[in-house]
């Protein structure tokens, strides 16, 4: 069994590499979070300078916090974007092009698909996210004046985005298995995604809500994540047995 969930694995590394993914997902998280938006930053009131007379740090000031706390949000608002469209085919191009044919005649199952694909794409989205926060932190402090938050929190703060996603990535694969075309499951993934943020003020959400441990990770805190990270946990689990379970039903031999 752990030698056909290898084979997997190594098919699904091998499809990113040609399909360009781990330079999509690079460029969303790394390149965006990661450098361009401390730079942007940093620019930001160079920029407006021209557009108010006076002088613009009365009126806009960028802090240190404020650009530490603006890489949760970036990978929020602009890299689901990049994730979502990314590796809205994840389960949808293996169907409609009966890619699971060879697999389940060389006696891989449902789980063991399902297992290679999420463990894949969440480690690679979690290192890629890492990987952002960590030269984000060191553009930050070169780039800008003032107290440093302490890198274990930083890395902490990248810790809960990561688990965030890990979520979003197991409801992608199952609403991919629903639809022939990856293109509607990353619209509904990505809108759902954005409403998470609308509903999280609601009382009956917000003890709950996944969208807790990005605002979390923006305050650099990890009061109240308890209820979030269990229910992020759980709703893995349902997705990762629900993509089985549609799996299973599907005819391809």
């Amino acid at each position: 069994m752990m030698g056909t969930f290898k084979a997997y694995f190594k098919k699904e590394i091998m499809e990113s590499l040609r399909q360009y993914r781990y330079l999509l997902l690079a460029v969303g998280t790394v390149v965006f979070a990661g450098i361009a938006s401390p730079i942007m930053m940093k620019l930001l009131p160079v920029i407006l300078k021209g557009q108010f007379e006076g002088d613009i740090n009365t009126l806009f000031k960028v802090t240190k916090q404020m650009v530490y706390s603006s890489y949760s949000n970036d990978i929020f608002e602009t890299s689901s974007i990049f994730i979502f469209f990314g590796l809205s085919g994840i389960m949808s191009e293996e169907i409609s092009a009966s890619r699971l044919t060879f697999p389940y005649l060389k006696g891989a199952r449902p789980w063991q698909i399902v297992s290679a694909k999420a463990l894949h794409y969440i480690l690679t989205l979690s290192i890629l996210i890492m990987l952002g926060a960590v030269i984000s932190y060191f553009y930050i402090g070169i780039m800008f004046e003032g107290a440093n938050i302490s890198l274990n929190s930083y890395m902490t703060s990248s810790i809960l985005i990561c688990l965030y996603y890990a979520f979003f990535l197991m409801l992608l694969t199952y609403v991919s298995s629903l639809f022939k075309k990856g293109i509607v499951a990353g619209i509904i993934v990505l809108l759902t995604n954005y409403l998470t943020s609308a509903f999280a003020g609601l009382k009956v959400f917000k003890a709950y809500s996944p969208y807790k441990l990005i605002t979390s990770a923006a305050a650099f805190s990890t009061e109240g994540i308890t209820y979030p990270i269990i229910f992020v946990i759980i709703g893995c689990i349902i997705f990762a047995f629900a993509t089985t379970l549609r799996l299973k039903k599907i005819e391809v031999i």
